[in-house]
């Protein structure tokens, strides 16, 4: 079912399955989080045009949708690098050094962090990733590099380059339906109390 003049982000079968996901809930914008995750693992981000859709779809304005894509940082606006670093800067990572992370990372990335990137690499900060007891740390594509100073943080991208450290790849193809949301849904709508 179309819901919008934008087109689907996502193949009519599984524009289908979040439709049937959709009718589960008392309110549609439920779905929002996981609907952007499988838009952003399915296209590599979460553009305008499949913001527009993803409002459209579950009945909310684009500027809520921005605000979500803005406020969590595992979701991209722009074309994925094949490596991406987050750094926290959160209180407990920037009274431990995440500034010194970032400088040390800019100089040996090359690219000014918060700036996109070139294609291989980006560097952005972001707020707090639940990892204060171990603090400074930056995540890399999933992967999380704790208790960091500046020349370990180096470090780990010199091994990463090399193929010493291995660090999870992108999505490669189209994602399965996520395990957790299959389990956790029934495939009928929920029918309304008499």
């Amino acid at each position: 079912m179309e819901t919008s003049t934008t087109k689907a982000p996502l193949p009519p079968d599984r524009t289908a399955w979040w439709e049937r996901r959709k009718a589960c809930f008392p309110e549609a914008r439920a779905i929002l989080l996981p609907l952007l995750h499988d838009i952003q693992d399915h296209r590599g981000l979460v553009d305008g045009e499949a913001m527009q859709w993803a409002a459209d779809f579950v009945g909310i304005s684009p500027v809520e949708v921005y605000g979500v894509l803005t406020f969590y940082w595992m979701y991209d606006l722009e074309p994925r690098a094949k490596r991406r670093i987050a750094v926290c800067r959160n209180i407990s990572c920037d009274l431990m050094g995440a500034r010194r992370i970032v400088e040390a990372l800019e100089d040996e990335l090359g690219l000014e962090c918060d700036r996109g990137g070139d294609g291989d690499w980006s560097l952005r900060t972001v707020e707090c990733m639940g990892a204060c007891t171990a603090a400074p740390m930056m995540d890399v594509n999933g992967r999380y590099f704790e208790e960091l100073t500046p020349e370990k943080a180096r470090e780990i991208v010199r091994a990463i380059r090399e193929g010493r450290e291995e660090v999870p790849e992108g999505p490669a193809e189209f994602a399965p339906v996520p395990a957790n949301l299959a389990r956790s849904w029934t495939e009928e709508p929920r029918k309304e109390e008499a």
